[in-house]
This record gives C-alpha cells, sequence and structure tokens, in this order.
C-alpha cells in the first residue's frame, strides 16, 4: 500500500459543519500495488485505524466505504441529518476531484 499525503486544494474556508471533510486541511490517497480485493480493503482499514488511533479525522472516499471500519469514518464523523442527500454527493464529488488530479499529474 503506497500512501499520498497533500495539502487539501479544495478547501474554500466557509464556515462549515466540523466533520465536512471536504474542507479538512489534508488529503491522503492510498494506492493499492497489488493484492486481492480484500486484501486492500484490510490495508486501508489499517491506515484509517492508526490515523484514529493517532486523534486524527478521517473519512474514506471510496467504492468500498461500507466495508472499512465506522464505515469509513461515515459512523465516526456524521454529518447533521439535514444533509443526509448531500453526503452521497460530497463523497462522488470528492472522487471527481481526486480522480482529475491524477489525471493533471
Amino acid at each position: 500500500m503506497r500512501v499520498y499525503g497533500t495539502r487539501n486544494g479544495y478547501v474554500t474556508e466557509r464556515n462549515a459543519h466540523r466533520f465536512d471533510f471536504l474542507e479538512w486541511p489534508t488529503v491522503l490517497e492510498c494506492e493499492a500495488l497489488a493484492g486481492s480485493p480484500a486484501d486492500v480493503v484490510a490495508a486501508v482499514a489499517d491506515v484509517f485505524e492508526a490515523l484514529w488511533r493517532g486523534g486524527f479525522k478521517a473519512v474514506a472516499a471510496c467504492d468500498f466505504e461500507d466495508e472499512l471500519p465506522a464505515c469509513g469514518g461515515r459512523v465516526r464523523y456524521p454529518m447533521p441529518p439535514a444533509s443526509e442527500g448531500a453526503r452521497a454527493s460530497m463523497s462522488s464529488w470528492w472522487k471527481s476531484m481526486l480522480a482529475l488530479r491524477k489525471r493533471e499529474s
């Protein structure tokens, strides 16, 4: 598993909910170099659990969020109930931004 960290270039600095991960200052991307899907899920789960033990907030934006501990962080860092529909669209938006950034690299 290769993990890349960078400053979140999409931060708007708006007055957002404290669990709005789009406004968090750092982005980590995990890249599986090899392994079965189950191996990848386990490796990403280990990364998240280490971050949480270290006191860092972390939320997944991937196709297997529901297979990760705490549903990829959604359970630990829930958005207010009024934004339930927005949560899915934020995750989709974030995935699109990451894909765009990879294409630009």
